[in-house]
């Protein structure tokens, strides 16, 4: 999952550095109260494409909710 974070964080934020560490993605997940993680595909990998699909039908439900 470190590895996943990384290579996201480098694709959407370049010009920021960031240090990986376990307790940064355990601490995110406590505040997304987030339970568990069920990767897609061999490693977590998955289509871009289809993940954006994806994301926007979640982003959508979540319009009203409190973050």
């Amino acid at each position: 999952m470190k590895v996943k974070a990384s290579e996201l964080a480098r694709r959407h934020y370049p010009r920021t550095p960031l240090a990986e560490s376990n307790g940064f993605v355990d601490r995110w997940t406590k505040r997304q109260a987030i339970r568990s993680v069920h990767f897609h595909g061999s490693g977590g990998g998955i289509d871009l494409v289809e993940r954006e699909k994806r994301m926007d039908v979640l982003r959508k439900k979540r319009v009203d909710t409190d973050p």
